[in-house]
């Protein structure tokens, strides 16, 4: 696959672009239009174009017969145009089917080199994969989703996509998943207000942030974008407003994402881990306890470990600290 910074206009000065300028000037394929294309097949041959076969969107060669663009192979490139790491290739389309592509493509010469003048051809593109940078907004809109969401601080942060935004010109939707502790002595100090009371469960909040890029056209790097939070909405979830027929696995596969939730937070979140094996090793209702079966396999992830947590749970029982709020 090209990466899409590395995708250039083809604007050399010479017989293939010419000729390409004849062919896109016939809009059907005329016997003079065919006529064109045969010459174009055959500049590229006398040029000592390289002909192969590949997936056209992934070599953004989707523009038909003729559509031609320069690439810059990274230094670092892996795959078909490893050995042509550091050069200026040109690729030119020479018919698809489907998702295939016939192609010619060659290394420009030293003399093409010097002609040629780089401008990127998918710019906004670009643009996009700059800002396709999860830790950078999970930062910049932590304190706007706090206010939103009235609480102090999340223990976990999880970014489930960042994509263009169709709704308005230039806007991104951000989506992600917040996660909470239950409610116990250890967490009070999570919400603004002491005395305020959640009922006893995992939180998570799924999120949703709409970005306006103001600068979109003109910014170059993450630290000159401009932006402006059009809007925010969110849903919580927690396990003990849930009753059997609500919760499914599906759920907890496609919006708890709990297990890779454990792996990267709880090492480092010792009083996120306390308050959740409360709730995994606490007495709960029925319907709670049935929910609560259904997460272990998620939550433990062996005999071992869980004969760990049980046994520091019963050293731990008889502290206040851990007593239901």
């Amino acid at each position: 696959m090209l990466e899409v910074e590395n995708i250039y206009v083809d604007n050399l000065d010479d017989r293939f672009n010419s000729l390409k300028k004849q062919l896109d000037a016939i809009p059907t394929w005329t016997k003079q239009k065919h006529a064109i294309a045969n010459l174009i097949e055959q500049e590229l041959i006398d040029q000592q174009h390289l002909h192969d076969v590949g997936h056209k969107t992934r070599l953004y060669l989707t523009g038909g017969i003729g559509t031609s663009l320069i690439y810059q192979v990274p230094e670092r490139k892996i795959g078909k145009f490893a050995a042509y790491r550091g050069k200026l290739l040109r690729l030119v389309n020479f018919g698809s089917h489907k998702t295939q592509v016939n192609y010619y493509f060659k290394v420009l010469s030293e003399e093409e080199v010097d002609q040629l003048v780089l401008v990127p051809k998918y710019p906004r593109e670009i643009r996009k994969k700059i800002l396709d940078q999860s830790v950078f907004w999970a930062q910049a809109v932590n304190e706007d989703i706090l206010r939103h969401l009235w609480v102090k601080q999340t223990y976990f942060r999880k970014i489930t996509n960042f994509g263009y935004d169709y709704s308005q010109p230039n806007s991104f939707k951000l989506c992600l998943l917040e996660y909470y502790l239950p409610k116990n002595q250890v967490t009070e100090a999570l919400f603004h207000t002491e005395n305020q009371r959640f009922s006893k469960g995992l939180y998570v909040t799924y999120v949703e942030v709409i970005l306006q890029i103001t600068n979109f056209e003109t910014f170059t790097n993450l630290q000159d974008v401009d932006f402006e939070i059009s809007k925010i909405t969110s849903k919580y979830f927690r396990f003990s407003t849930w009753n059997d027929s609500q919760i499914s696995n599906r759920i907890i596969n496609n919006y708890m994402k709990i297990e890779g939730f454990f792996k990267e937070a709880r090492v480092n979140q010792p009083e996120l881990e306390i308050a959740i094996q409360q709730f995994l090793l606490g007495s709960h209702s029925p319907e709670i306890e049935s929910i609560k079966q259904r997460l272990r396999s998620f939550l433990l992830w062996d005999k071992a470990l869980q004969q760990q947590i049980q046994n520091l749970f019963k050293q731990l029982s008889v502290q206040t600290v851990l007593s239901n709020a």
